[in-house]
């Protein structure tokens, strides 16, 4: 109902009630920015983050799967290392595999698709708990593109089915613009 600057102001007020969680309010911010189309101030925002908690994992993924989906594949590729001996909890699987099918398919690798398809199936999986449904609509997004210019369009029309009611509600505005660019959106 506002723009982003005014929705950002108003969010102001919980930096300091977050200030002992480092990163935490520049996280939740991160979110806000995704919503208004400004993936720019998303993936800064989430680095933000990781530079204010750079020991922890999760902010990692966090910054990794940004880059990798809005900003710098390199950079992804780069926060994705350690992140592969890292010590991460299981709701982490999904977001690593988005992330690394992301970096592959932007630096042109061979199985981007397969490690995006992996990542999907494995959000698929929790389907039931509503914290997995924006990462879940998407992730099918950001599957379903390649996988319809790749030649694929019935695979990814599958995809997009089988979760439309998420999609529906929870993928970005400019994510249903981009399936409906591709021609992939169920008929109504």
């Amino acid at each position: 109902d506002h723009g982003l600057d005014e929705a950002l102001e108003r969010l102001e007020p919980w930096r300091q009630r977050l200030g002992k969680r480092p990163g935490a309010f520049d996280a939740g911010a991160a979110s806000v920015h995704l919503m208004a189309s400004d993936t720019a101030g998303h993936v800064a925002a989430l680095e933000r983050a990781l530079a204010a908690d750079a020991g922890s994992p999760w902010r990692r993924v966090e910054a990794t799967l940004a880059q990798a989906r809005f900003g710098d594949a390199g950079r992804a590729d780069q926060l994705l290392g350690p992140l592969t001996d890292a010590r991460l909890p299981r709701h982490a699987d999904a977001p690593l595999q988005w992330a690394r099918g992301l970096v592959q398919l932007r630096l042109q690798q061979r199985d981007a698709l397969a490690t995006l398809g992996a990542a999907v199936d494995t959000l698929c999986a929790l389907r039931e708990r509503p914290a997995a449904w924006i990462h879940l609509a998407c992730c099918v997004c950001d599957h379903a593109v390649p996988l319809a210019q790749a030649g694929l369009y019935e695979l990814a029309r599958e995809r997009i089915g089988a979760v439309w009611p998420v999609l529906q509600v929870h993928a970005p505005r400019s994510l249903l613009r981009l399936l409906e660019a591709e021609s992939l959106l169920p008929a109504p």
